[in-house]
């Protein structure tokens, strides 16, 4: 699997997300807008990538301006410092390069 993703980055990671996950993302869109479950908490491992997806959907269904998810994504790489190193062992260990720790905003 990290041989077909090298090359195509975060991009590539998060559209096979999104093209392989649709019954996992309607699942969590159900459980966020029923009542009985609010408040909500959003989170996995690290928080960038499910979790990033996850919240970018939930926010521009909401109407936040593009600008403002962009920029909320890439404000996580300062919110992960601290854990930039585990993050980056992570990665290796299944064959990623460094830059799968980084939020760029493209």
């Amino acid at each position: 699997m990290s041989f077909r993703l090298v090359p195509r980055g975060l991009t590539g990671l998060y559209t096979d997300m999104l093209d392989s996950s649709d019954d996992q993302i309607c699942k969590v869109l159900e459980l966020m807008t029923d009542e009985a479950n609010l408040p909500v908490l959003i989170h996995c491992k690290h928080g960038k990538d499910r979790t990033g997806v996850i919240v970018a959907l939930v926010l521009s269904i909401c109407g936040v301006d593009e600008e403002a998810i962009i920029q909320d994504y890439s404000f996580s790489q300062i919110s992960l410092a601290s854990i930039n190193a585990e993050m980056v062992d992570d990665l290796k260990e299944l064959g990623l390069p460094e830059e799968f720790a980084s939020t760029p905003p493209e």
